[in-house]
Order: C-alpha cells, then sequence, then structure tokens
C-alpha cells in the first residue's frame, strides 16, 4: 500500500494559532477582572477600617465625583490623593508624559463587544489611568475657581427634593424641618462659608429621609456629615465642622454588623447611600452650569 500524507491546507495552522492566542487574551482579561473585582471589596472594607481611611475615601469621592463607586474604591485603594485621570494615550495627546516608573491606576469601563453570532454585547473591561500627579504636568496642579458658592446653593436649593422657606425660628443658618418636610433658612445669614456647610449637611439630611436611604436612624446624622463633607470638599469650602463628629463616629462600634459579620457587602451598601446623594447634588449642580454655559453660548453667536 502506497504512502499517503495530508497536506496541511495553507493558513490552518495561523488559525489554529490565533484561536489559542484569543483563548489565552481573553483568560488573561478575565484574571484582570477578577483581581480588579478583589481590590474592589478590599476597598470596602478598608475605607471603614478607622476614621482616617473613611476621611481619606470621603475625599477620593470628592474629587473624582463622576465616577462610579466601584471606580471611586478602585482608586482610593491605588492612588487616594487623584484628581485627574487620563490613559497614558490620553495624557500623550496633551503632550504630556508619564513621569519614569510610574504604576498604573487600574478602573473599569464598559465596553460593547461583538459575538461570534454577530450580535452586540456589553461587558466590562480592565482601564489603566495615570492621574496628572504622575505625568510631566503635575507642577500645574491648582485651584480652579469655580461658580460662586452663592450661586452653587442656589442651584442646590432648586434640585432640593424639598421646599425651602425663610425662617426666624431657627438658630443655625439652615435646618431641615423633618415634619413639615421643609428647609428653613435662617434671615440675615451673612457669611457664605458658613452657609454652604449647614446647607451641605442639612439638604442631605433632607434626602436621606425623602429616600428612606435604606438605614437605619443611627445612620442619617452620619450618612447626612458624611455628604456634606464631600460637597465642601468638592466647592472648596471648609470640612472642619464635619471632621471631628466623623473621626469620633466612623469606628468598629459605630459599626459591629459592618466589622463582623457581612463584609464587604454591609461596607460597601454604606458607601453607596453616602455616594448616591452626593452623585445626585453634584450632578444637579453640574447641570445647571452646563446648561447655562449652552445658554451664554447662544447669546454670544446673535
Amino acid at each position: 500500500m502506497s504512502e499517503v500524507s495530508i497536506k496541511i491546507p495553507e493558513g490552518a495552522e495561523k488559525k489554529a494559532d490565533n484561536k489559542r492566542s484569543e483563548a489565552s487574551y481573553g483568560e488573561r482579561m478575565k484574571q484582570e477582572r477578577d483581581e480588579v473585582y478583589a481590590m474592589i471589596d478590599e476597598a470596602s472594607k478598608d475605607a471603614l477600617k478607622s476614621p482616617e481611611s473613611y476621611l481619606s475615601f470621603l475625599d477620593t469621592a470628592a474629587s473624582l465625583s463622576r465616577y462610579s463607586l466601584n471606580n471611586v474604591l478602585l482608586v482610593y485603594k491605588q492612588h487616594p490623593n487623584a484628581v485627574k485621570l487620563k490613559t497614558f494615550d490620553g495624557w500623550a495627546e496633551e503632550d504630556i508624559r508619564i513621569n519614569k516608573d510610574e504604576k498604573c491606576i487600574r478602573i473599569l469601563e464598559p465596553k460593547e463587544y461583538t459575538r461570534s453570532d454577530g450580535s452586540k454585547g456589553k461587558g466590562i473591561n480592565v482601564k489603566k489611568v495615570f492621574d496628572i500627579s504622575q505625568t510631566s504636568a503635575a507642577d500645574s496642579l491648582n485651584v480652579v475657581q469655580g461658580e460662586k458658592l452663592e450661586v452653587i446653593m442656589a442651584m442646590m436649593l432648586r434640585n432640593a427634593p424639598v421646599r425651602a422657606e425663610k425662617s426666624d425660628r431657627i438658630s443655625t443658618p439652615v435646618k431641615y424641618d423633618v415634619e413639615g418636610k421643609a428647609l428653613l433658612i435662617k434671615d440675615g445669614t451673612g457669611d457664605a462659608q458658613a452657609l454652604f456647610q449647614s446647607l451641605s449637611e442639612e439638604l442631605s439630611l433632607a434626602m436621606v429621609h425623602a429616600e428612606d436611604a435604606g438605614i437605619g436612624r443611627q445612620y442619617k446624622e452620619w450618612t447626612a456629615k458624611s455628604v456634606a463633607y464631600i460637597l465642601c470638599r468638592k466647592y472648596g469650602v471648609s470640612t472642619e465642622p464635619f471632621k471631628d463628629h466623623l473621626l469620633q463616629n466612623t469606628t468598629a462600634e459605630r459599626f459591629p454588623n459592618d466589622y463582623e459579620n457581612n463584609l464587604p457587602k454591609n461596607a460597601k451598601e454604606k458607601l453607596a447611600v453616602v455616594k448616591s446623594i452626593s452623585d445626585k447634588v453634584i450632578k444637579g449642580v453640574d447641570r445647571e452650569i452646563y446648561q447655562q454655559k449652552k445658554r451664554s453660548e447662544k447669546d454670544i453667536e446673535r
């Protein structure tokens, strides 16, 4: 019987190599996502481990208010002082280089992909970014002057879930009336910083009550002061009125269930409430600023 050899069609070996390469790439991506999700769980625990670590988390949340809770936790874990994130290519487009030996910050981003049958799917990829402090533009970091506090407070009140009214019956600049479901504003309050601090706390308390935020009464004050801390940090106002309370009350004794039984779930739920309420206030302000900017551009065109 004559010997017969099978000739491998051109390109067949390459296809097999490509499939193996794709499978290997997919496995690496999955492993990286698993590592990042584990980091989120760890960061949730760390954020409530001590009063100091909690304040550090709030600082990160204030600086990166447009990012999701998961990504804020990731940045808090890797580079808590970050204020402005971009990819390597994103910084390069601005002629800004990454400093030598800097490690990337891993965050998550949604991504659309095409399945083998041609249909579209949505997934999550790990995105590698760098903070401006890790670049050649670090020296350009400064406080950007934004809207005046009076303008921001007016925007906050317009987006509040309850009405606001003047009152001469209160001793503080702003007081949330739980029974009347109203923000009472004291007549003649002059100091903008003190007014902003008081409004931030009482508006946050109103939002906690309005949403019933899934937390018990013992956490309402703590949550309101946490949100107020973020808002003050975000808009350049002193956080001192809230810092002492948070340093004294963010302890293992204050959150026994979080530390003993159900971490990270319960810890993350507490952080999620704080992040959700602060997001609503900040997004309301951002939306109005954007609308005002668009109106100004139209006026210039005319």
